[in-house]
């Protein structure tokens, strides 16, 4: 009887092939530079761990384009969850993880609909003109030592858009500390390498600047 299941269409070897071809600016790996006009890919937000989409994914390129494809980070995450998929302890971490990843905090409409609004389209934070509290915020009133640290393939909150914060606090540019590391979004504050390697030296610089 013929298999239904498209996963038994793509051997494991095909997988490893695709899995080596991983771009280094996906997740914890260095990035590369990103070329003039580039965009950085978009990550999508629905993944949903069933053999049918991960095979979607995988067989979507084969050897020939994987070269001139960008997969995206939720790509890659697929290549390795099909790669781990009899592994039971990475199955829990990844259940565990998406299970907190998919349940957002539910926010009040009005609330959402003001920050999107205000802040996202009209940037009043950055303009001087965001109320909170009833009186005008002004980040310029921020002088105290800052440390931005951006994540590389952050594409949620991009380095530019961190580092470019500088110039809008009243923070003397000698008490500014810019950072971009390796890792994503979440990553840059939940994941292994960041917390082992970054964290523990801004600590001490926050409490050298305390």
């Amino acid at each position: 009887m013929p298999c239904d299941d498209p996963l038994e269409t793509r051997p494991r070897d095909e997988v490893h092939y695709l899995r080596k071809q991983r771009p280094p600016s996906v997740h914890d790996k260095a990035s590369r530079p990103k070329q003039p006009g580039e965009l950085q890919p978009n990550r999508q937000t629905d993944f949903k761990s069933t053999p049918s989409k991960i095979a979607r994914n995988l067989l979507a390129y084969n050897r020939d384009s994987i070269d001139q494809a960008r997969l995206t980070g939720q790509q890659w995450d697929h290549i390795d969850l099909y790669e781990n998929i009899d592994d039971p302890a990475y199955l829990a971490k990844e259940e565990t993880f998406y299970r907190w990843y998919e349940n957002p905090i539910d926010l009040p409409g009005r609330w959402y609909l003001q920050v999107i609004e205000q802040l996202f389209k009209e940037n009043r934070l950055a303009k001087g003109e965001f109320i909170g509290l009833g009186r005008k915020l002004d980040l310029r009133d921020i002088t105290c030592s800052t440390y931005l640290l951006a994540g590389a393939a952050d594409d949620i909150t991009t380095p530019e858009q961190v580092l470019d914060a500088a110039k809008y606090l009243g923070t003397p540019a000698d008490r500014i500390v810019q950072e971009t590391v390796p890792g994503g979004h979440i990553g840059l504050f939940m994941g292994a390498h960041t917390l082992k390697e970054h964290w523990p030296p801004i600590a001490r610089w926050i409490v050298s600047h305390g």
